[in-house]
């Protein structure tokens, strides 16, 4: 499974993250700067990202076997 989070100002991928990596500390786009969230909301992000992936993985599954 593969998840891409991207700043919302430049579309890149290229993120600054804190020392010590506390839920409260900020993340910035190293490529503009941009404040993309908190650590905290990074995870959440993640977090939902896997499950909503793995909810459409374990759908197509489903139709697979019922079609075999």
């Amino acid at each position: 499974m593969r998840i891409e989070l991207t700043c919302a100002v430049c579309g890149k991928n290229n993120f600054e993250f804190p020392a010590g990596g506390g839920d409260q500390n900020a993340v910035t786009c190293g490529e503009c700067g941009h404040f993309v969230g908190t650590m905290g909301d990074l995870k959440d992000a993640v977090a939902r990202a896997v499950i909503e992936r793995s909810s459409q993985s374990d759908i197509a599954t489903s139709r697979d076997q019922d079609a075999g």
